[in-house]
């Protein structure tokens, strides 16, 4: 299943210009920052990431892929808080 957000979700605009609409979402991996790869077996992977934020706090987020029919896909996905 995929998953689209459209710009009028996230942006709005008033006389000053375009804004973010402040909204809680899916904790991303924010490619950026360090996180660690984690490599299952051939066909799995995990990633791992730490990070401290004001709308999360302290948390780590885990993406486990699995390839399957030749593409990388999420097989689970998860953020633990402190």
């Amino acid at each position: 299943m995929d998953t689209y957000y459209s710009e009028d979700e996230y942006l709005g605009e008033r006389l000053q210009g375009l804004f973010i609409i402040p909204k809680d979402g899916p904790r991303p991996l924010i490619t950026d920052e360090p996180f660690t790869l984690h490599v299952n077996n051939k066909f799995e992977r995990r990633v791992v990431q730490e990070s401290t934020s004001e709308l999360y706090g302290d948390s780590e987020l885990t993406i486990t892929y699995r390839y399957v029919n030749d593409d990388w896909m999420i097989e689970d996905r998860g953020i633990e808080t402190e």
